[in-house]
């Protein structure tokens, strides 16, 4: 049976720092609780293939997702090329949408396929992982935008003086 969920935040913050916030993975072992890892496998332009770990009704879970980034759309879909054993299938997608200048709602919708004796497993998991995300998301991102701002705000070049053993 394919299953549709739909949720969504309202978060005061700009639609553009959202979305490179959702864009990039390196960083959602901070911002979505659920997730134990997540790292980026292949990048060719607007498609990645990344690997996550995470809990799902406590229990962990490992999977590999195929991700496109509509940069234009402010859209990321996502579907697992390697899902777990407990679904069929699974995709969806993060939509962001500006409300003003500094108001912005983020959708997360799935669409799955659970295998038939894990369906409430799966419903369960998506709807707490997904308003577990969503909160991540905004209780999360004036911290994350402050620590991006910090790492790339100097432009100085830096020059090391090296041995073959060590650099000072």
């Amino acid at each position: 049976m394919k299953t549709r969920k739909k949720h969504s935040i309202q978060i005061e913050e700009s639609s553009v720092n959202i979305f490179d916030i959702l864009q990039d993975v390196n960083i959602w072992n901070d911002l979505f609780k659920p997730t134990i890892y997540a790292k980026q496998l292949t990048i060719d332009n607007n498609k990645e293939i990344i690997e996550i770990a995470a809990l799902s009704n406590g229990l962990l879970h490992r999977w590999q997702s195929k991700r496109i980034h509509f940069t234009d759309e402010m859209k990321i879909t996502f579907e697992q090329i390697k899902p777990n054993s407990k679904i069929e299938m699974m995709k969806g997608e993060w939509i962001v949408e500006p409300l003003g200048s500094k108001k912005t709602k983020v959708y997360l919708n799935h669409e799955y396929i659970a295998v038939r004796e894990y369906q409430e497993f799966i419903d369960r998991a998506v709807e707490k992982n997904s308003k577990l995300e969503l909160e991540g998301l905004k209780k999360s991102i004036s911290q994350i935008l402050q620590s991006k701002k910090r790492y790339f705000r100097s432009t100085k070049k830096i020059t090391l003086n090296c041995s073959k053993k060590i650099c000072i």
